[in-house]
């Protein structure tokens, strides 16, 4: 006959608190949020709107190959979404340069800006604003990288993590 060991009331007091706090850990992990720029957030709903969109992937080169975005490409994508809060953050992507990216849009491509969803929308119109900006010597990318530098930029480590020495998104090594 075999006799089971019935746990210590020790072991009980140690290991149900450990277990509750990892439960509770788990609840509250944020496992939608791709990234944040302070307190802004593009989480994967939104990446996934982005990355699906016809006009995104023709403006910010992601073209998907066989029906996937490549790693490179989603880094490449979140990196400009980082890059552009901290440009309207920092407060260079105004009104008139953003009524100047709309009309744009409204004379090259109505139908696909309309058809795509607000996030993309919102996402290409300050990215064209920001251009804009850039073209017109308003300001110049390595104050938009300044800008990046300053804030709070934190991205999910399945994408990699932000780089401010290249203003980008890299790979985990």
């Amino acid at each position: 006959m075999i006799r089971r060991r019935r746990p210590s009331a020790l072991a009980l007091a140690v290991l149900l608190p450990l277990a509750a706090a990892t439960v509770s850990s788990c609840a509250t992990f944020d496992n939608q949020r791709v990234a944040s720029v302070n307190e802004r957030e593009l989480d994967q709903d939104e990446l996934t709107q982005i990355l699906d969109d016809p006009l995104s992937q023709q403006l910010l080169r992601t073209t998907p190959i066989a029906g996937q975005v490549s790693g490179s490409g989603a880094r490449g994508v979140v990196s400009t979404w980082i890059l552009v809060e901290a440009a309207d953050e920092a407060g260079f992507i105004t009104q008139p340069l953003l009524d100047q990216a709309k009309g744009f849009f409204d004379e090259q491509v109505p139908d696909e800006f309309a058809a795509a969803p607000a996030v993309a929308q919102s996402l290409l119109l300050r990215l064209t604003a920001a251009q804009v900006g850039l073209d017109s010597g308003e300001y110049s990318f390595d104050e938009i990288v300044l800008a990046a530098a300053d804030d709070d930029v934190t991205v999910d480590s399945l994408y990699g993590v932000w780089d401010d020495e290249v203003a980008s998104v890299v790979p985990m090594r």
